[in-house]
């Protein structure tokens, strides 16, 4: 785990202006090309308000992150989102490489914050700090060295190179001072000692100020100090990689519910009171179904009376005969206004003996049988119809004899 540094280095030319080779080297003899990196392309998350990207792996070209993928990838969506999130899981690699995505974040116009998901050693601990606020996981490593590099060439060139780290190292020990406040020469006689690797856990770094906040992440622990640079990586990549998935499923539901750069504690806060809405919503309708019950109930009783009284309005002017109840109740519960219309254009039926009796002047009224045929004879045959005992009592009075009664 290394900085790593590119120059160019003169070979088959000697004019030092027509260098033409550009040559990678690393630190000793430990190699990232050894290990199995899974995660070899970004991850752009874009369900939530707020996308991120994920610089996870070593830094350099036909590594996991180079400058070129990765800086497309930021133009691409700081255009349109004026803040962006950076998460970093990575062991560092080439100067050049991450001087140029430092600067990219740097000089972003959205704002953008860093969050060290496992570690950030060598180059990728500079990378981290181009955030404008840095969050480093409780159980994250920062890791902090010289640079270092090699090269082939004459006594010149090797002072060429030389120098250039030398270099390289002043612009890295500039960018750690204007984090930290801390002066250039304590950090180099602390932190970039020969031959040493500085590890700092999220609260050394919090109190050294190489980061700002510390944040509960998907690391549930963290490895020995003691484990080599590259065994610290792969310590933190195993977990991490099983949590995209996880990440993923909470930017969803962040979008989801409309939240803005939400954590997992305010995703299940969301959560808890739309539980809590449903809850009594729920109450809500059930109180709702039960008055709409007792609505329905209260109606068909006030519908049944109203047919109740239409019939018995019906039956007490004789517009129907009792005989005619149930049938006129039924229809009335059909179609009650049509019901009510039909029995309003019945004529109600009277009787001989009630149309006698509301004759205005009593001396009309009729007391033989003579009387009704030669006065009213209609209603001597409408007597002989619908009363016909009274007919009979008349005519037997009249003639002495009971009246055939055949039509």
């Amino acid at each position: 785990m290394c900085f790593f540094i590119s120059f160019w280095q003169s070979q088959t030319r000697t004019n030092e202006h027509d260098s033409a080779t550009r040559k990678q080297v690393i630190e000793g003899d430990s190699t990232p090309d050894k290990f199995d990196f899974a995660m070899s392309n970004y991850l752009i998350n874009q369900n939530g308000n707020t996308p991120e990207i994920l610089l996870y792996g070593y830094i350099g070209q036909w590594k996991d992150t180079d400058s070129r993928r990765f800086i497309s990838y930021l133009k691409e969506i700081e255009s349109s989102n004026p803040k962006i999130n950076v998460r970093i899981n990575s062991g560092g690699g080439d100067v050049f490489e991450g001087i140029s995505i430092y600067n990219a974040l740097k000089n972003s116009p959205s704002e953008i914050n860093v969050f060290i998901d496992g570690v950030a050693a060598s180059m990728a601990s500079v990378i981290a700090l181009a955030g404008k606020r840095i969050f480093m996981s409780r159980y994250a490593q920062l890791m902090i060295h010289r640079v270092s590099g090699s090269a082939n060439g004459d006594s010149e060139k090797l002072r060429e190179t030389a120098a250039l780290m030398d270099e390289l190292q002043n612009s890295l020990l500039d960018i750690y001072a204007s984090k930290t406040g801390k002066d250039v020469a304590t950090i180099q006689n602390t932190w970039m000692q020969r031959g040493k690797d500085s590890w700092f856990n999220a609260s050394e770094a919090v109190q050294e100020k190489l980061v700002d906040d510390v944040f509960d992440g998907v690391i549930k622990k963290a490895p020995s100090k003691a484990n080599s640079p590259e065994e610290v990586w792969s310590f933190y990549n195993l977990q991490i990689q099983n949590s995209i998935d996880n990440m993923d499923i909470i930017n969803q539901f962040a979008s989801f519910y409309g939240l803005k750069d939400a954590t997992a504690q305010d995703i299940l806060a969301a959560m808890q009171t739309q539980s809590n809405e449903n809850h009594n919503l729920k109450d809500e309708n059930e109180k709702l179904k039960q008055q709409n019950t007792e609505f329905q109930n209260q109606l068909q009783e006030t519908q049944k009376q109203k047919v109740k009284d239409l019939i018995d309005s019906a039956m007490k002017s004789n517009r129907i005969t009792e005989e005619q109840r149930a049938t006129y109740t039924s229809l009335a519960e059909s179609n009650f206004e049509a019901t009510k219309v039909a029995l309003n254009a019945i004529t109600p039926y009277k009787s001989i003996t009630s149309q006698l009796q509301t004759t205005e002047d009593p001396a009309t009224e009729y007391k033989t049988f003579k009387e009704y045929q030669q006065k009213a004879p209609q209603l001597l045959a409408e007597m002989k119809e619908k009363e016909p005992e009274k007919y009979k009592a008349l005519y037997k009075k009249e003639f002495g004899k009971n009246p055939s009664l055949k039509n």
